[in-house]
């Protein structure tokens, strides 16, 4: 098949799309019409592949063009009509500023694109699968339904996730993270992936764990839990109740053992604006504690509260914490 013109409907059309995806302002509305759009023709797809490929394509000479031009020795003479390649540069200047932005939001782009549903920040949600499943999506956490005549298949493409599976239906239920997979033996369970690390705890009933294409698996039972990192075996973890699973489903952050940059990242999960931490927190005090997660703000106060950090409140909802003057 040839290669679509750049100014064929299709491709037009495609490009608005990713500026509207860009823009950091998507609706489930608009998500859903990119997605019907992409689903009418593989034409529509290609024109779509084709303008994200030429995006960042251009991005090589946007920064180019970022850097400083030599100065030269004397002034050059002007060439006549001049005007014209500085119009060209007039109309570059936006063009280059929406291939910035589209470029940041890249990631969020394909996320919402392939996620069927979605949870952004200081968001929990609960969902009724086409079976009947209960699905708990935690704040800024996503997936994607592949159901088939053979199986139920979800895959958690960021965040944490909790289910309920419903076993009136015989297929297999199976949620995929990273280069893993969890099989559910009647059962609920959590699933959580930060990066390339994937957390696996069991409310009720059992599963098996194990890595895709791998034969030998975990069984994991009530209280069990594991991890996996990607490209590594399973690995056990130390029992946990089965009353902290999850518990943010209904409002609490339980935090166990971690170091105090963890517990700030994770509290931010519920935070709607931005939240940096430029404070050395190494050799503090493990953090054990239960908070909500409803109120991320007063969890913040009560986490930094005699380890000398200091919180300032920044335009947009931000908070920057460093350390405090000795």
């Amino acid at each position: 098949m040839s290669a679509q013109s750049s100014q064929s409907p299709a491709r037009i059309k495609a490009r608005e799309w990713v500026i509207v995806l860009a823009s950091g302002h998507t609706s489930p509305q608009s998500v859903a019409a990119v997605k019907a759009w992409l689903a009418e023709a593989e034409e529509h797809r290609q024109a779509f592949d084709a303008e994200r490929q030429l995006w960042q394509e251009l991005h090589l000479f946007e920064q180019v063009l970022a850097q400083a031009e030599p100065q030269p020795q004397c002034r050059p003479v002007q060439p006549r009509r001049a005007w014209k390649p500085a119009k060209r540069w007039a109309f570059a200047v936006p063009v280059m500023a929406a291939l910035g932005v589209a470029l940041f939001f890249a990631p969020d782009i394909m996320l919402h694109l392939r996620a069927d549903y979605l949870t952004h920040a200081g968001e929990v949600a609960t969902y009724t699968l086409p079976d009947g499943t209960s699905l708990a999506l935690d704040a800024q956490s996503a997936v994607a339904l592949h159901f088939s005549p053979t199986e139920r298949r979800v895959e958690l493409l960021a965040g944490r996730l909790w289910v309920d599976v419903q076993h009136q239906d015989t297929r297999p239920f199976r949620v995929v993270a990273v280069d893993g997979v969890t099989q559910d033996v009647g059962t609920a369970f959590f699933v959580g992936q930060d990066k390339n690390r994937v957390d696996i705890a069991v409310t009720q009933g059992r599963v098996l764990v194990g890595k895709q294409d791998a034969a030998m698996q975990t069984d994991l039972q009530v209280g069990q839990a594991a991890h996996y990192l990607r490209g590594g075996a399973v690995m056990r973890d130390p029992a946990v109740d089965p009353e902290d699973i999850a518990a943010w489903r209904y409002g609490e952050l339980v935090i166990r053992n971690q170091s105090v940059a963890d517990a700030l990242r994770l509290i931010a999960r519920y935070r709607r604006g931005p939240t940096w931490v430029w404070a050395n927190t190494a050799g503090m005090d493990r953090v054990d504690a239960v908070l909500r997660n409803d109120h991320p703000d007063d969890a913040i106060l009560s986490l930094i509260n005699g380890r000398g950090l200091k919180l300032t409140h920044l335009p947009g909802n931000g908070l920057l914490i460093t350390s405090g003057s000795r």
